[in-house]
């Protein structure tokens, strides 16, 4: 069995994303080690229900593997509901490390009332430019600016700035997968002096919130910061939140 002073530790410390990560995994990876989660969990919940005396005592002989026939039979017992609560529990856990906490959500609409709110306006006093889309979308026509910049995009597919702005007003209008889509064509046009197209990505998947998108968006703000990328500074208190 699995040290049970290990799986205490995790569980009553304060594991960095990494051991998360890894413990999760092993946990889909091995049933043997849920088994013991599992052991750990059900053995401490039973242990509540005793008194401090005989609980200590009994998680010391459990712990030593004691031959001894009350220690047996506690342990027989013990082994019975890990092994039903196994699958239960590895899977809790998967939605525990998966699942987004709701104060990401908060991350990001704070994000975005702050910073995408009102976009800044350049008067080049060009009829057909950027600032026409950036425009309709501080009217709140927001749907009307993504048209825009959509328009933009069939004439100049490569166009760094309409990308940028086609996804800030998909994000705006709740249409995250299109955000994704060109955050992520932004993300990839190499030679930008400062490319916001992984941040505005990690942001897109913060928002949206479903399984999945805070590793994804975990990953892409550990990338900002690395590659010393546009919205490293958030991205950096970010990851101490998320």
């Amino acid at each position: 069995m699995e040290s049970l002073e290990n799986i205490d530790h995790f569980f009553k410390g304060q594991p960095t994303v990494a051991e998360k990560e890894k413990f999760e995994q092993r946990i889909l990876s091995d049933p043997a080690f849920a088994a013991d989660v599992s052991f750990y969990i059900a053995t401490m919940n039973a242990a509540k229900e005793q008194s401090d005396t005989i609980k200590k005592e009994d998680f010391r002989k459990l712990e030593k593997g004691s031959a001894q026939t009350g220690a047996a039979v506690v342990l027989m017992r013990f082994r019975l509901v890990a092994v039903a609560a196994a699958v239960v529990i590895a899977i809790s856990l998967v939605v525990y490390f998966y699942m987004k906490p709701a104060d990401t959500v908060q991350l990001a609409d704070q994000y975005i009332s702050q910073n995408l709110q009102v976009l800044p306006v350049k008067m080049s006093g060009q009829t057909d430019s950027i600032e026409k889309g950036i425009r309709l979308y501080n009217d709140a026509k927001t749907e009307s600016s993504l048209k825009y910049f959509q328009d933009m995009l069939e004439r100049a597919p490569g166009s760094e700035t309409a990308l940028k702005y086609a996804g800030i007003a998909a994000l705006q209008s709740g249409q995250y997968d299109l955000a994704l889509q060109y955050f992520t064509r932004l993300e990839n046009i190499s030679g930008l002096y400062a490319n916001p197209g992984k941040f505005y990505k990690a942001l897109t998947l913060l928002k949206r919130n479903l399984r999945g998108d805070n590793k994804l968006s975990r990953e892409l703000l550990q990338e900002v910061v690395r590659q010393d990328l546009e919205g490293k500074e958030t991205a950096e208190k970010w990851l101490k939140k998320i």
